[in-house]
């Protein structure tokens, strides 16, 4: 009889959460039920809402890995698609102040330049003929996709977001390569191009969306807005806001910091951006409440609607990943598991994450240095 190996531990640092389901393991999607703690809701700062919603979930995206030559270039432009006159006043309201233009390099101290903002080759930074073009990646709040979610859907609902996701973005790059306000007065750029060749697809967009909102584990300990968001904190605490910081946790494994940034769904289209302190990671929020060797590994940790959209980001992200994969080790090496290790073993632990170059406590100088560049969302 075959044998099959199985590992001690699991770490799940997929996009939706989906080995959480799998496992059994218990969780939430969407907006957990808002108001007062007393009444059953999150007590949270920015969810008054009254009752829970699973779909209640962020945008999701499509991005594009789009070319452009600078000098010359020929004619790329795509056909345009079919839902193209439903999206255009969108297109035409957020690029309405010339804020894209590839044909050259502009400071930011000019002003915002999106062509810029996730541009991943500039010409500028290679000696003259090694690269023929400039490339970035399109991903704006104008093709977020609104209409639809990718979880507590079925196959064929989530296999038509995906596509009218795609559509939304090639509407997008149709509009850029047609109509978009040139500085110069004029009007389109139509040697952009699609560069599949970057995206490793056959039309150039993305192999799979761009993920803001999961599947999150219901945790043995949850990360609440009160505890990062610097107006919640200022409430919760009474101290003025440059004088405080955030919650600071025991069990910290790790730091990150972003704003609370929530992109409209179907269910919310405004979405969230608010301030917060510089946070830390704690081991809580990585562990389910009814999975003993299960960790969090990315998005998927025992965070909030609300906080999810400052945690979910990619460095937040790496972070969490990190300290799951130490405590993990940690755990198989010294044969123990992560409540036991949370319980009483956590000044061993931190000693190895701070060998690993791990910080799990930001230093006082940048604990309340909370902002960040103006403009700056993910």
């Amino acid at each position: 009889m075959k044998r099959y190996a199985f590992g001690s531990y699991f770490i799940d640092a997929t996009d939706l959460g989906d080995i959480l389901p799998l496992a059994r393991a218990n969780h939430t999607v969407g907006r957990e039920k808002g108001g007062a703690q007393a009444s059953g809701g999150t007590g949270e700062l920015n969810n008054p809402n009254p009752t829970a919603d699973p779909m209640d979930q962020q945008a999701f995206t499509m991005v594009m890995a789009i070319g452009y030559p600078r000098s010359g270039g020929s004619d790329n432009r795509v056909s345009k698609p079919a839902s193209y006159v439903t999206h255009e006043p969108s297109f035409r309201t957020f690029f309405a102040d010339n804020l894209f233009d590839p044909s050259k390099e502009y400071s930011w101290d000019d002003g915002p330049n999106f062509w810029q903002y996730r541009r991943v080759s500039a010409l500028s930074n290679f000696t003259s003929g090694s690269v023929l073009e400039d490339v970035s990646l399109l991903n704006f709040a104008c093709n977020d996709f609104k209409s639809g979610v990718l979880l507590g859907v079925d196959d064929a609902a989530k296999a038509a977001n995906t596509a009218a996701a795609k559509e939304l973005s090639l509407s997008m790059l149709y509009y850029l390569q047609n109509e978009v306000p040139r500085p110069d007065g004029g009007t389109d750029y139509p040697a952009l191009r699609l560069r599949p060749d970057v995206s490793g697809t056959l039309d150039g967009i993305a192999k799979t969306p761009y993920i803001r909102e999961g599947r999150r584990i219901q945790s043995i300990g949850r990360i609440f807005e009160w505890h990062v968001e610097v107006d919640n904190r200022v409430a919760l605490t009474g101290l003025p806001d440059s004088q405080g910081t955030a919650a600071q946790f025991t069990d910290s494994v790790g730091t990150g910091h972003y704003w609370l940034d929530i992109h409209g769904g179907p269910k919310d289209p405004t979405g969230l951006w608010q301030r917060c302190y510089p946070y830390q990671i704690p081991l809580m929020a990585l562990i389910p409440n009814n999975v003993a060797n299960l960790l969090a590994g990315g998005k998927c940790l025992g965070t909030t609607h609300v906080t999810n959209g400052a945690y979910r980001v990619h460095p937040s992200e790496w972070s969490i990943g990190e300290a799951a994969g130490i405590v993990a080790a940690f755990c198989v090496t010294r044969k123990t598991d992560p409540r036991t290790v949370r319980a009483s073993r956590m000044s061993e632990l931190t000693s190895v994450l701070t060998a690993q170059g791990v910080q799990t406590v930001w230093p006082t100088a940048v604990k309340n240095r909370w902002l960040l560049p103006k403009g700056v969302r993910s």
